[in-house]
């Protein structure tokens, strides 16, 4: 039925002089500056307030267009509640005077003014930290240590017992990673280092959170931060850790929470199958993607096996390339001239290439053919990964994994154990595009193009599947300039190049654009 309610507040006004008229032929309601007219217009106007109110009612009466409070009692129905905002957390690294201490609710603030807390007391110690390998490739030095390292970027730290003199002193480093660092020598000393060597500096780590909340307040590796009122035997400054400052999310919007609710009345679920999983997952605060592989799915491609070799029943194998598989995950051999090995079986990881496996017989070691391995999820084995695209890094940090594990296992079953229940974060696979040639080319179009491809791999990009020439090519070639309503009328890029390949535990993520 269609609602046949007024556009403007004229057209009952119009409405109601017409019924006045035909009630009393001899008055005329249309006058202007009359008594009567006076009254119709009046109660017009607030008739037609009346109608304003009953549109946007009818609007509430619909889960996909209620808003706000409306919105929230449509999601209560079915036990969905709107995510609260969230602080953000990780480690700094502050330096200064061995035994000075640092107080808990100590407050520090990032360039723009944004204040943040420390949530324990800490004490600045001298820290000795031992590296395993230290290899100069021209001017640039990687230290690997034997642990992770909790130190930050722009920190200055002190080298010493590499028996090439060149690398020892007092660096300026590069976080690369938990355990990796760089840093520049302007000579070109033997590599690897060799010796016994350390890396030193009179640091703390400080647990720190966001005062306030939301995603404003997550901050990136190598990030300074000052402390607001100066600590004696502190340096004025904190460095942002590799493990970044994360987890701060807004508000859940209803646009987002429009969508978990339309989902679970669309997908009824019942414990532990994938919508149970997805919806628990988007519960938490800034997952806004959940890919899930279960019991049955096929694991990526078919990758090529380089050898396989047998001790007893026990069967090694080589992949030519990272095979990204899991323990006790399905795999099938395929192609080897003894036919023993050509079995799907489940597998024990030995490393990022090898794996291994049982085999019944004693087939002919090494194994010949062309052969091939591909994976394939066991029966009660769930492989989840976890997507936020509304951070400044859609891939969630190590973290924010941990966060949402803990409470995804609150619905695991308890017959299911920790290593059948996987949940993590994919591989990035950044795509870079180079426009060579782009027609109009205004700065307006290029913002439109830059909008519809972060929408591409917002919504188009899937875990373990190739990013398609045509989906690319389909984002660019539709955009419709924003401001002037242009189209496209030419462009042409040198990068990306035809499809991109996506591996098993990957995803595409949109790196830079440069235009011409």
């Amino acid at each position: 039925m269609a609602f046949n309610i007024p556009s403007s507040q004229q057209q009952v006004i119009d409405r109601t002089s017409t019924d006045v008229q035909q009630a009393l032929p001899s008055t005329n309601p249309f006058f202007r500056n009359s008594f009567l007219g006076a009254v119709i217009y009046a109660l017009s106007g607030r008739i037609y307030d009346f109608y304003l109110q009953f549109n946007i009612l009818i609007r509430e009466l619909f889960v996909d267009t209620a808003s706000s409070a409306f919105l929230e009692r449509w999601g209560t129905y079915r036990g969905v509640t709107r995510n609260a905002a969230t602080r953000s957390t990780g480690s700094v690294t502050a330096t200064g005077t061995v035994s000075t201490s640092i107080p808990i609710s100590t407050q520090l603030s990032d360039a723009d003014g944004s204040l943040f807390e420390t949530t324990a007391s800490a004490v600045i110690t001298a820290t000795s930290i031992s590296i395993s390998s230290m290899v100069r490739s021209g001017s640039t030095v990687t230290a690997t240590t034997t642990s992770s390292h909790a130190l930050g970027s722009s920190q200055v730290v002190t080298i010493a017992g590499s028996d090439q003199s060149d690398y020892n002193g007092d660096q300026t480093i590069v976080v690369t990673g938990d355990s990796t660092f760089t840093f520049t020598v302007s000579t070109t000393p033997t590599t690897p280092a060799t010796g016994t060597i350390t890396a030193s500096a009179n640091q703390v780590s400080l647990s720190v959170q966001s005062v306030e909340f939301g995603d404003d307040y997550n901050l990136d590796n190598g990030t300074q931060l000052t402390f607001g009122t100066p600590i004696s035997g502190v340096d004025d400054t904190a460095i942002v850790q590799f493990g970044e400052v994360a987890g701060g999310t807004d508000l859940e919007s209803d646009e987002d929470l429009r969508v978990r609710i339309i989902d679970i009345y669309q997908n009824p679920i019942s414990h532990f199958n994938e919508n149970d999983i997805k919806s628990k997952a988007k519960s938490i605060a800034g997952i806004t993607r959940v890919f899930i592989y279960a019991s049955g799915d096929a694991y990526g491609a078919a990758q090529s096996v380089s050898s396989i070799t047998r001790n007893g029943n026990v069967a090694t194998v080589t992949t030519a390339a990272a095979h990204s598989l899991e323990d006790c995950m399905n795999v099938t051999i395929a192609g080897a001239d003894q036919t023993d090995y050509n079995i799907t079986a489940r597998i024990l990881v030995l490393s990022t290439t090898s794996f291994c496996f049982f085999v019944e017989n004693t087939p002919t070691t090494p194994a010949t053919g062309t052969i091939t391995a591909s994976g394939g999820v066991p029966l009660g084995q769930t492989i989840v990964y976890l997507m936020r695209d509304n951070d400044d890094s859609a891939i969630p940090s190590a973290s924010e994994i941990s966060t949402a594990t803990t409470d995804l296992r609150a619905i695991q079953p308890a017959n299911t154990a920790d290593v059948d229940f996987i949940i993590k974060a994919p591989d990035p696979v950044s795509v870079d595009f180079t426009f060579t040639a782009l027609s109009p080319n205004t700065s307006t179009m290029q913002a439109s193009i830059t909008a519809n491809l972060q929408a591409l791999f917002k919504e188009g990009t899937t875990v373990g599947s190739d990013l398609k020439e045509f989906a690319y090519n389909s984002a660019i070639y539709q955009t419709i300039d924003s401001e002037t309503a242009d189209v496209i009328t030419n462009f042409a890029l040198s990068a990306p190049s035809g499809d991109v390949s996506v591996g098993t535990g990957e995803i595409a993520v949109l790196g830079t654009i440069t235009y011409p």
